[in-house]
């Protein structure tokens, strides 16, 4: 099962979140979960690289959540316009949506 994670990155340093999405990725691998990981992507940077905008990175990013089969909703998923979104179409497509608890 291929696992997306999602959490809170504006607002917070490269560190923070880093540390925050890794912990999650490591727990869910060593749980044999597949996991998309986007603090890390190739993929996201690339996004931000050709200067798209804050609408045109959400669609790609739910064709990226639409890939896997479980969206994993880090404990600060409120805090995100991202992740609150990422959680509404994951709900609405009827993803399993998996929650850290904190």
């Amino acid at each position: 099962m291929k696992v997306f994670i999602s959490g809170k990155m504006t607002g917070l340093t490269h560190e923070e979140f880093q540390a925050k999405f890794d912990a999650a990725a490591k727990k869910l691998q060593a749980m044999g979960y597949e996991i998309f990981n986007p603090s890390v992507s190739e993929w996201n940077d690339a996004m931000h690289d050709r200067g798209m905008s804050y609408g045109e990175i959400l669609i790609e990013d739910f064709r990226k959540v639409q890939e896997c089969d479980a969206l994993y909703m880090l404990d600060n998923w409120k805090e995100s316009k991202g992740a609150t979104a990422e959680h509404a179409f994951a709900d609405a497509i009827g993803m399993k949506i998996m929650y850290e608890e904190s």
